[in-house]
């Protein structure tokens, strides 16, 4: 698994600043959190992870070892406790940190977030998927269609020309969809603040109302015209609900 620190003061005057780790999601990449990592960058460590799903030598098959490598990277990275940002899948293994190291879990910020039902690439998809499939699929994850772009397009379709990888996001999918965190939700003690679209087609919203009832100390807000990664399609109003949020808290 890839992350790097991109620096930052990480003390403010009279405390220290949380530092904040990044997740992707399964399709996703680490430049997803691009803006993210932008705007906080100046004042905090970051840590945005690269799930190395499809390397050669990348083992991460499921949920536990995709926690248990997130783990890893805060160590090696000394980061005793953290502010875990997480995208569709990086939205469930961010839940599973919470609730298998609390103490490492200083607050979440979800978006999109799976670990209760999630519509995936996975679901009935052919055997040689064309560009158009990929399109028509890709527009299903935002509000708005020009972000399907060409360059995106044929960065998957290159991807899943491996039955290999294929494989891969099918089998990672599955295990993904058998966790269901439902009965788990109220141990995760730890602020959570869920940033959703509202025309999110992947995780519908009702999916994050659940998530909001479920959890002990969650907020929900709420993105117009946006679909499941708004750290992509609306990263100026993610960016400003998040700092918000870290305020509110404490830990801005």
């Amino acid at each position: 698994m890839r992350s790097h620190d991109t620096g930052g003061s990480a003390v403010a005057p009279n405390r220290v600043r949380a530092p904040l780790v990044f997740l992707h999601g399964l399709l996703g990449h680490v430049t997803n959190w691009d803006s993210a990592t932008e705007y906080f960058g100046k004042r905090r460590r970051l840590l945005p992870v690269s799930f190395r799903l499809y390397d050669t030598d990348s083992p991460y098959q499921n949920v536990e070892s995709l926690t248990r490598a997130v783990l890893d990277d805060m160590r090696r990275a000394a980061l005793d406790r953290a502010i875990v940002f997480g995208n569709s899948m990086g939205g469930q293994i961010a839940l599973n940190i919470a609730l298998r190291a609390p103490e490492r879990t200083a607050a979440l910020v979800l978006t999109g977030s799976a670990g209760l039902l999630e519509r995936g690439f996975s679901n009935s998809m052919p055997l040689n998927p064309t560009p158009e499939y990929l399109r028509q699929r890709i527009m299903e994850v935002f509000h708005d269609p020009a972000l399907a772009t060409d360059e995106l397009v044929r960065e998957i379709h290159s991807l899943l020309q491996k039955n290999r990888n294929k494989l891969r996001l099918v089998k990672l999918a599955r295990a993904l969809k058998q966790q269901n965190l439902y009965d788990e939700l109220p141990r995760v003690a730890c602020p959570v603040l869920h940033i959703w679209g509202r025309n999110d087609q992947i995780t519908p919203l009702r999916i994050a109302r659940t998530f909001a009832d479920r959890l002990p100390n969650a907020r929900l807000k709420v993105l117009e015209e946006c679909g499941h990664a708004p750290n992509i399609e609306r990263p100026g109003d993610f960016n400003r609900l998040a700092e918000e949020f870290l305020c509110e808290i404490g830990c801005g």
